[in-house]
């Protein structure tokens, strides 16, 4: 529910409309909302599986790489339903890449600083705060183009 309620607002505020305005693709951004939520909960799922150590710290690679790979993939169906193009279209879109990575990234280093404890978890917190400020910052620029 909370990606839908994220679209909804994004969605408007890219067309310069009252936030909570209901005309927009229903559908698309409800669909959209359920991909982000697999995006994410996979991407928990994966995260304590560690094929490989880093000087005796195990790295969850799967994670890592799904996210990076699925949030772009998620990225280019949201800007797909933002310019009312085809859902399937351009769902490798170049467009997306900067923001997609930020977005991702800033969510491993995030869940691997928790590791460290409550301070680790605070730290956590405010990356994951400041890559997703910049993530909707870049994602927000290319949905007005």
């Amino acid at each position: 529910m909370t990606f839908f309620v994220e679209h909804v607002i994004v969605y408007n505020v890219k067309r310069g409309t009252p936030r909570t305005r209901l005309d927009v693709p229903l559908e698309g951004i409800a669909l959209n909302a359920v991909v982000e939520t697999v995006v994410w909960v996979v991407w928990l799922l994966l995260w304590d599986l560690y094929p490989f150590a880093l000087f005796g710290v195990g790295v969850p690679a799967f994670a890592i790489l799904w996210l990076n790979v699925t949030l772009v993939l998620e990225h280019a169906l949201t800007d797909n339903i933002f310019h009312g193009r085809p859902l399937g279209q351009h769902l490798w879109n170049p467009k997306v890449l900067g923001f997609s990575l930020v977005e991702a990234n800033g969510a491993n280093v995030a869940l691997g600083l928790v590791a460290l404890g409550p301070l680790g978890a605070l730290l956590g917190l405010a990356v994951f705060a400041g890559s997703s400020y910049v993530e909707h910052r870049m994602a927000l620029a290319l949905a007005r183009t």
